[in-house]
């Protein structure tokens, strides 16, 4: 499987050139144009890694950055101080298999390919989400949540 990395930048003829060469070194590119869908894709595909442009509209390269390592760290940091560490360990282990010797229970990816690795993702930021429930401020669970509620057309078509 090919490495995937978040491309983050206002500029479309930025963005052509990096396609092309991330293209032709076997590297699956996802693309944003602004800072804060930047923070929003990084949440849902969770790239291997994160390309960004410092100035851009909407939200900055360096803002997008913050916010995206801030929700996900300060989950995590509620999750432990309020003693849920255990709950976590226990949805990580049953739900996406992330122990070192079991396989997932849940693998949307076989099943559905790109689109189930975006919802599996999607899935994984909302049970952290969740997991935080009034531990963290409306914002950081918002980023968390946001892949998932993108997500869930595609989950509940049938």
């Amino acid at each position: 499987m090919s490495k995937k990395i978040l491309v983050v930048e206002d500029t479309e003829d930025n963005r052509q050139i990096l396609r092309d060469l991330l293209g032709m070194a076997g590297y699956d590119m996802v693309e944003a144009h602004d800072g804060a869908q930047g923070v929003a894709m990084a949440a849902e595909y969770k790239p291997d890694l994160i390309l960004m442009d410092i100035q851009m509209p909407v939200m900055d390269g360096i803002d997008a950055a913050k916010a995206i390592r801030e929700a996900e760290k300060a989950a995590l940091q509620a999750i432990e101080q309020a003693d849920r560490g255990a709950a976590w360990d226990e949805v990580r282990r049953t739900l996406f298999g992330l122990t070192e010797s079991g396989a997932s229970l849940i693998s949307w990816r076989a099943e559905h390919g790109e689109m189930g690795h975006k919802a599996e993702n999607a899935a994984f930021a909302a049970a952290l989400a969740l997991l935080a429930d009034g531990l963290i401020n409306k914002e950081q669970q918002d980023t968390l949540l946001r892949p998932m509620s993108e997500a869930l057309p595609w989950l509940l078509q049938e």
